[in-house]
């Protein structure tokens, strides 16, 4: 699973994004957006997100109305685990893979025991 935006409430519930490394990706319900809203109470570039090393980052593009992160107003912010992004009458919430996720290796068989040393008298 890759590094994903999920609109969890508005007009667009359930729309997801897959976030590419590098490359911030631009929120809103203009037409050069990445993550494309139909919320009329989102500015046409509302805010942007970027994964960086140190997980996501969420910044506010100058919107009409703002961006909050779990409720509180914010132009800037590294997002955890569970955080909740509202702009306009949307909410949006960052998902990154889980160990979970990652293949799993076929068990390899045991190695014999290495055989005993026999410990001669000094």
């Amino acid at each position: 699973m890759a590094h994903e935006v999920v609109v969890v409430s508005g007009p667009d519930r359930g729309m997801v994004v897959a976030i590419p490394e590098g490359a911030p990706l631009t929120v809103g319900r203009g037409d050069q957006s990445g993550v494309r809203l139909s919320d009329q109470h989102v500015s046409r570039a509302h805010c942007r997100l970027e994964l960086q090393p140190g997980g996501f980052f969420l910044s506010d593009c100058g919107s009409s109305f703002g961006t909050f992160l779990n409720g509180q107003r914010v132009t800037q912010s590294f997002l955890r685990p569970g955080d909740v992004i509202r702009v306009g009458d949307s909410a949006l919430t960052p998902r990154v893979p889980s160990t979970a996720d990652l293949p799993t290796l076929a068990p390899t068989p045991a190695l014999p025991a290495a055989a005993a040393v026999p410990v001669l008298p000094a």
